[in-house]
């Protein structure tokens, strides 16, 4: 006998999430999707946020630093901001770092000389 389909929606914590699907199945329901669609624009906020924290977590994961581990007295956000504030001054130090590289290595047929004398 076929009856009409119903909806429902749950609202379910993320780790009992597979015991309910388990619990569904056991029960004979088949057909289940899983609504991702309806995200607030405080949710897209908030896996920004994530993502953002898990950039800084795998920056510092591959700076291999020696120093001791400290506790910081900063807010997480204030200190996500000087992570990312001292990433950025990291790249830009190494672009003008390869720059110098690329005209030493221009420069080097030319051996050394004076660059007043050239003026």
């Amino acid at each position: 006998m076929i009856e009409k389909m119903r909806k429902y929606s749950f609202v379910l914590y993320h780790l009992d999430y597979n015991k309910f699907l388990e619990d569904l199945h056991r029960l004979g329901v088949v057909h289940i999707i899983r609504n991702t669609s309806d995200k607030s624009e405080l949710h897209w906020a908030n896996l920004e946020l994530i993502s953002q924290y898990s950039e800084c977590t795998k920056f510092l994961s591959k700076l291999d630093s020696k120093a001791p581990v400290t506790n910081n007295p900063l807010p997480t956000k204030a200190l996500l901001n000087k992570i990312n504030n001292a990433r950025e001054e990291k790249e830009k130090l190494q672009r003008q770092a390869d720059i110098v590289r690329k005209q030493i290595k221009d420069l080097e047929p030319w051996g050394h000389f004076d660059y007043n004398l050239l003026r």
